[in-house]
């Protein structure tokens, strides 16, 4: 009898695998001695992130992090194209740190990539800091940025990492945010030693976004030990966060303290401001996460929730959100996911259309394929994909095309609990699946068509048409927007090159748009353009050019009105202007 039933678990695992076509990998090792390392080795506790900072189309990966005062690492890698990575020789400003993390974002609107960097040299003593790239002059080295200051977190516990911080333009005005959490070390702001903070970015400075002063009422419950990230949950084109870790003033149902996990979500209001979503979750921290996917590809971001639950005797834990566009979310009772201590890279790994995401780490390794019905099937890396040296937990996975074929490789790094060592590789995609079959080719997605603005009463309001991609469903393709001003600075929602339309970042899940519309509040004369994005992360070319000029609220100037021969001209920064927003030459 224990044969037969083992027979039907492997009947159905099979009948699975060929209904969803799962990839095939092959490993590159980055440490370990190889011709190929590149890494240090005990890449635990740590940041790999990865984006092209050399605007050649490639990307390239940062690293930092590391579990002791003696075995901390910081480090750039130049990809080369080939599927190779070179050492970047950084300068002294770049400070080693454990514990910690680090995003790429482009703070000044300058075209070029910079870091934020989180983490502790010894346990105690916190930092953030800024690192400037300047750019093609300089031969894109980077430098500390002084002017900007910004408290100091870190991960507080080798498996509480990664998602530290989040880039976004919360307020939509044309300038790229943050949000961190972690631990300060201290009371970041006389009050809380755990931080979820809001800084806002006023055209490239920091500044702390005090919610009790803005709204009248502390917002964002201070945890940390999970990770934030963002996504716009309501389709109404304003970012919203969403927070997982421990939390010292969590409440029991009965209105005491209880003092444990906590998962939160954050609606923007649109007007600066956010609310809480009333509503209960399972409760991740030890890496766990709360992200935002669309599982049945209707256009409308779900939610997953993995991680290990402290309210339930640290059980692993996974669960599944299903959003009913009415601003409320339902728990799928029966999604197919295991939890644990995990780190997430997000994406399509087999071009089928469907969104998947892998998680690496403790107790499970594997790839959640989405099959499109809010739904998954897990599919481990020992079993199927014999990735078993990828088994790592306490460090970092990226989704992230490294060789330029439009289909999603996997970096992993920490230690393997199965093979008693660090694991550090690449597992790149064949675009084959397990039985050696062809997966589809991935193209980019089309361009979106009818790309138009118009200036309405709380902004641009720019607007366009659904493109087309083929694997993607039209409804489940993402866009992003491209805003150049007068000055020639130009600001995206999500880093990506002018030109071709590549994504400049990768990792998780950056914070695209699921809608046909976005209102953008910036102030002064811009040139909009939009792409789509699929579900491999692959971007169509920008498309539309539609300008929209602001006569009124000019960001920089004093504008004045002056009749000459009998015609009418707004003088601004002492350029002459048609009452239409030409500049007279």
């Amino acid at each position: 009898m224990k044969k037969f039933l083992l027979s039907i678990a492997a009947v159905m695992m099979a009948a699975s695998m060929m209904a969803i076509n799962p990839a095939k990998f092959e490993l590159k090792m980055m440490t370990g001695g190889a011709e190929t390392s590149v890494l240090p080795n005990e890449m635990a506790a740590c940041a790999m992130v990865f984006g092209d900072y050399d605007n050649d189309g490639d990307l390239d990966l940062f690293y930092v992090g590391g579990q002791q005062a003696d075995r901390m690492f910081v480090g750039l890698l130049k990809n080369t194209g080939n599927g190779a990575f070179e050492v970047v020789t950084l300068s002294e400003d770049f400070v080693a740190l454990q514990q910690a993390s680090a995003a790429w974002m482009d703070y000044n609107n300058d075209g070029n990539l910079d870091l934020i960097v989180v983490g502790t040299p010894d346990g105690t003593t916190t930092y953030t800091y800024v690192m400037k790239n300047l750019g093609a002059e300089e031969d894109y080295a980077f430098e500390e940025d002084l002017d900007n200051y910004l408290p100091g977190v870190y991960g507080e516990g080798n498996d509480n990492t990664q998602h530290m911080i989040a880039p976004v333009d919360y307020d939509n005005d044309g300038w790229t945010d943050l949000v961190i959490n972690g631990n300060a070390g201290g009371k970041w702001d006389g009050e809380h030693g755990r931080m979820v903070a809001l800084f806002k970015n006023v055209e490239g400075v920091f500044e702390f976004v005090d919610d009790k002063a803005t709204i009248g009422a502390e917002v964002f419950a201070q945890v940390n030990g999970g990770g934030v990230t963002v996504a716009d949950l309501n389709n109404d084109g304003y970012m919203d966060l969403l927070v997982s870790g421990y939390d010292d003033e969590a409440l029991k149902s009965d209105g005491e303290s209880k003092g444990n996990g906590a998962s939160y979500v954050y609606m923007n209001n649109g007007n600066g401001g956010y609310t809480k979503l009333d509503m209960t979750f399972a409760a991740a921290e030890n890496q766990g996460l709360l992200f935002a996917i669309d599982a049945n590809n209707d256009g409308w971001l779900d939610m997953v929730e993995i991680g290990r639950d402290l309210n339930n005797g640290w059980a692993n834990s996974a669960n599944l959100y299903m959003n009913d566009k009415s601003g409320k979310f339902t728990k799928a009772e029966d999604p197919g996911l295991f939890g644990g201590q995990t780190v997430i890279g997000m994406g399509d790994f087999n071009n089928d259309g469907f969104m998947d995401y892998a998680h690496t780490g403790y107790p499970t390794v594997s790839i959640a394929y989405g099959n499109g019905d809010g739904t998954f099937t897990e599919v481990g890396f020992t079993s199927i994909t014999g990735l078993d040296q990828l088994s790592a937990r306490g460090g970092a996975t990226s989704a992230v095309d490294l060789n330029g074929d439009n289909t999603l490789d996997i970096q992993v790094s920490g230690w393997s609990d199965a093979n008693g060592r660090w694991s550090d590789g690449i597992a790149y995609n064949t675009v084959k699946d397990t039985l050696g079959a062809a997966l589809p080719a991935n193209a980019a997605p089309s361009a979106p068509q009818n790309v138009a603005v118009q200036k309405g009463a709380n902004g641009y309001i720019i607007t366009w048409e659904a493109a087309t991609d083929d694997n993607t469903p039209a409804a489940a393709l993402r866009y992003n927007i491209m805003a150049k001003a007068a000055d020639g600075s130009v600001w995206m929602l999500v880093p990506a090159d002018p030109a071709t339309g590549k994504q400049k970042v990768a990792g998780l899940a950056p914070a695209y748009l699921t809608t046909l519309s976005y209102t953008f509040k910036g102030t002064g004369d811009y040139t909009f353009a939009v792409q789509a994005i699929d579900g491999a992360n692959v971007g169509s070319a920008f498309a539309g050019t539609a300008t929209a000029v602001d006569n009124i609220n000019a960001k920089e100037v004093k504008a004045q009105k002056i009749v000459e021969n009998g015609n009418i001209f707004i003088l601004r920064n002492g350029e002459k202007h048609t009452v239409l927003g030409q500049m007279v030459k």
